[in-house]
């Protein structure tokens, strides 16, 4: 009998290699069409704390995201990873803020306690990852960075922007997947009804 599931490894190859592809004006402008779509959401402007991720390897654009956000007043915090596969946010005044992380991720270059932030009801979390399906799935890089990060995070707070071509049918979640709330590409904007 054979698994209607491709494996996690064959499905991240598959949209990782299609994301490499696009050539640089078109991840460009898919780009700016998900920031717009973002700005726009009721979601992005009751926020008052934006927790997003540098983007790297011709993930969605967030520089142009967090520049923003700061110019609408939000205060602003990205990740750092930290011993035992876990990681911390900090408060960045700008996307130059950052210096080379783990696994070349530009991470906040002043990391004292002052600059510290934790998830509450008025902080909406950038979610990254390479495959998604309609029910708030999602398959990231395969370190399980974010789903230790998110597990006891109890608001639904929780985006994953992507391109279009990043969905797929359904990705089996195998417990400590944490799925999100919201997903944005370039065409569309979904929502999620984790109670269906």
């Amino acid at each position: 009998m054979t698994d209607r599931f491709p494996s996690c490894r064959t499905i991240r190859l598959e949209k990782a290699a299609l994301r490499k592809s696009m050539a640089g004006p078109q991840w460009e402008s898919r780009s700016q069409m998900i920031c717009e779509r973002l700005l726009k959401t009721p979601m992005y402007r009751q926020a008052e704390t934006l927790f997003a991720f540098m983007s790297v390897s011709n993930e969605p654009d967030t520089d142009r995201l967090i520049r923003q956000a700061l110019a609408d007043g939000k205060s602003v915090a990205v990740p750092k990873c930290i011993s035992g596969r876990g990681m911390k946010f900090y408060e960045i005044d700008s996307p130059d803020d950052t210096i080379p992380g783990r696994y070349g991720i530009p991470e906040p270059a002043s990391c004292d306690d002052s600059r510290l932030r934790v998830i509450d009801e008025r902080t909406l979390i950038l979610v990254p990852g390479l495959v998604f399906d309609l029910s708030g799935n999602r398959l990231g890089y395969g370190a399980g960075y974010y789903d230790r990060y998110l597990a006891d995070d109890p608001y639904r707070n929780k985006l994953m922007i992507a391109f279009s071509f990043q969905q797929t049918d359904e990705i089996r979640n195998l417990g400590h997947d944490i799925p999100v709330d919201w997903i944005i590409t370039e065409d569309k904007t979904i929502t999620v009804n984790h109670d269906a």
